[in-house]
């Protein structure tokens, strides 16, 4: 009777360390490598800085567009509103032109109140289309800058693995 217990701890014990081993190559295969993790991550980080520029120069852009000919303030300089409405956003633009994943990711806190402006701007209905616009602008520059933070982060982290 001992040594059939015996053998049959010994089965289970060898099943258990099949399983285990198993368990560890399908967990080493869920893991893709640093050059699959590159190569995957490297068009991901392209396009969302992509995006990110092309939202920050639209927002920008808009800003220019609305103050200067779309919407003037009558008896007020639109550049002094313009230089007030921008200036949190220009003093990320070192941040965006090095591309700084740091930095992107404190410029999508400071979009968040540019959000909330471009709503309550949706809201008037005599500027709805500008707001929507802006809130569109504003919500495509913090997703695709959020995105840019975390994935040039990982990227810099499998290159660093290499």
């Amino acid at each position: 009777m001992t040594q059939e217990n015996s053998t049959a701890t010994d089965q289970t014990d060898v099943t258990a360390d099949t399983a285990d081993a198993t368990a560890d190559q399908q967990a080493a295969k869920d893991i893709p490598d640093h050059a699959t993790l590159i190569k995957t991550l490297t068009p991901k980080v392209r396009l969302s800085r992509i995006l990110t520029i092309a939202s920050y120069t639209g927002l920008l852009a808009l800003f220019v567009a609305w103050y200067t000919v779309l919407a003037p303030v009558p008896d007020a300089n639109p550049w002094v509103i313009i230089g007030v409405q921008s200036a949190l956003l220009l003093a990320f633009l070192p941040t965006i032109i090095s591309g700084r994943p740091r930095g992107h990711a404190w410029l999508c806190f400071i979009v968040l109140v540019y959000f909330t402006h471009a709503v309550l701007v949706a809201t008037n209905p005599n500027s709805q289309l500008i707001g929507l616009i802006y809130s569109g602008l504003t919500g495509i520059l913090f997703t695709a800058a959020m995105y840019y933070t975390r994935w040039k982060a990982r990227l810099n982290k499998a290159l660093a693995g290499q």
